[in-house]
């Protein structure tokens, strides 16, 4: 990745925040291409240069997504013969083919398989139900549905009931993470709060799918014109569970709910977690602290600027921009004159000072 980011030109000191970063996030394995937020999709397309360039010379028809590849050929012999060239290839960047996930299909074999993928395949005759009004109710494939505007008939299909039905009829059986993130995804799409209850009380067995459990958690805010005081305290009983616990990539994203909206309400809460929490948990405090203009505790916590980690201070950065001008301008520059070669810190402060 290295070498595509000098061949596209970029600055020497941008090529070592980005190597910084994937050595700071990957105990500096250096293996495999960049997985994760939607930025790394920008760094692994990046890896996979090379590899587009080699297929490209050697003649074959190829799409790519990331890392998943379907290549063209005209006959059995030959497709053999690309696998031995891609594996080649691969080598050449330090990156492996899964030989479980390696498979030569015929025209029929493909065509019945893409046929497959665009089955919905719902777990039961409720979420089919379900599924049909959803679709019958977006404007366009990826758009959104508001709950209020769905007649009382079709709201049954998105009750308490229902929904709980569905979930645990996929955690009974043979769990299926993928259907289940899918589903949740749905029900992110009208943001009713119907699954709510049943989403905390399981939540030990939904662990692998958090990430679409926090969008769904985000949609209930952006659906709902009140404030969620209980959703939120609901959210903050999650963090005593035993797992979240132990693993700072589900408080962050548990937290992070907090950071988008106010409408959760629970600000004194999170400060208070604020001293007995570890640097990660501390930015997305000082986030949902900005989020929610807790001025008078930005303001408190600003002279721990020193002792906190390179992600929090940008975090506490961003926050004292709901300070006063003046008191502002003087503590961006007091506590960044010695992090002036630092270029994330040194955009962040330029544009807070305009601020």
């Amino acid at each position: 990745m290295e070498n595509q980011l000098i061949a596209c030109g970029f600055e020497n000191q941008v090529i070592k925040a980005i190597k910084n970063l994937l050595q700071n996030t990957t105990q500096t394995t250096s293996q495999g291409i960049p997985t994760g937020p939607h930025a790394s999709h920008i760094y692994a397309e990046m890896c996979l240069i090379p590899l587009d360039e080699g297929l490209i010379c050697k003649g074959y028809e190829f799409c790519r997504y990331a890392d998943d590849i379907i290549i063209f050929t005209d006959s059995e012999v030959q497709a053999r013969i690309v696998i031995y060239e891609m594996a080649k290839i691969l080598d050449s960047l330090k990156l492996n083919m899964q030989r479980n996930k390696t498979r030569i299909f015929n025209q029929e074999e493909f065509e019945a398989y893409c046929d497959d993928m665009l089955v919905d395949n719902p777990i039961s005759e409720l979420e089919k139900e379900m599924n049909t009004v959803l679709s019958n109710h977006l404007d366009r494939l990826y758009g959104d549905t508001d709950y209020v505007n769905l007649d009382d008939i079709n709201k049954e299909f998105f009750s308490e009931e229902t929904l709980q039905k569905i979930l645990l009829e996929y955690l009974d059986g043979d769990l299926d993470y993928q259907r289940i993130r899918w589903f949740y995804k749905r029900l992110s799409k009208v943001g009713v709060d119907t699954a709510l209850g049943v989403t905390v009380k399981e939540f030990d067995r939904l662990i692998p799918a958090i990430n679409d459990i926090a969008l769904y958690f985000a949609s209930i805010a952006d659906s709902s014109g009140a404030g969620l005081r209980e959703v939120g305290r609901q959210l903050l009983g999650l963090l005593k569970n035993e797992i979240i616990k132990s693993n700072d990539f589900f408080q962050i994203t548990i937290l992070n709910l907090f950071s988008y909206t106010n409408k959760f309400n629970h600000i004194s809460n999170l400060i208070n977690l604020f001293g007995s929490s570890n640097d990660y948990v501390k930015r997305e405090i000082i986030l949902a602290a900005y989020t929610s203009d807790a001025v008078a505790w930005i303001r408190e916590i600003k002279q721990e600027y020193l002792n906190l980690g390179i992600w929090t201070q940008r975090a506490l950065l961003i926050a004292s921009s709901l300070l006063p001008v003046d008191e502002r301008k003087y503590f961006i520059q007091n506590v960044t004159s010695n992090q002036q070669e630092n270029l994330t810190i040194k955009l962040i402060s330029k544009i807070i000072l305009k601020k």
